[in-house]
């Protein structure tokens, strides 16, 4: 019982950070890069694929409640799930499968999956919103994976999974 109650408050603190620095971006509304996957990394290495895809979820249905700038699309909901899911794969992190989570969340939920759902729900042209986008991707691989992999070998990360397992 104690067990899960620190699980659910760890996750709602990492949710809360998540949510602040999702506010916070670099670079023109198209271009955004934003520090918000870094709660998204250390919940699922703490907690796994499970409980990540429900705090990203949760923090999707938040963020567009509170600071709603389009239209809503279940569609995102989607999205954000795998992304929450394929972080949770970080749980045992390996250099390859810090490269390869990173790779499938932002080149092919982020991407792929986001950029067909933004087409399909603003009638925008594909093609347009893949060659705008693609420059963004690119960068924010290299920031993620560059983040990511120092994070999570990080000794003070380690030690403070250890201490909750």
């Amino acid at each position: 019982m104690i067990k899960e109650s620190k699980k659910i408050a760890g996750l709602a603190v990492l949710l809360a950070i998540h949510i602040l620095l999702s506010r916070i971006a670099i670079g023109p509304d198209f271009a955004k890069i934003s520090l918000a996957f870094i709660p998204l990394v250390i919940a699922g290495y703490f907690y796994g694929s499970i409980a990540n895809m429900l705090m990203c979820i949760l923090a999707n249905i938040i963020v567009f409640t509170i600071f709603s700038t389009g239209t809503f699309s279940p569609f995102f909901l989607f999205s954000a799930a795998l992304a929450g899911f394929s972080y949770g794969f970080l749980k045992k992190p390996t250099i390859t499968r810090i490269i390869l989570v990173n790779f499938v969340v932002v080149v092919g939920i982020s991407f792929f999956i986001n950029t067909a759902i933004i087409s399909f729900s603003y009638h925008v042209p594909l093609k347009g919103l893949l060659v705008s986008r693609a420059i963004r991707t690119a960068i924010t691989l290299v920031i993620q994976i560059a983040i990511s992999i120092p994070l999570l070998k990080n000794s003070a990360i380690q030690q403070m999974k250890r201490k909750m397992n």
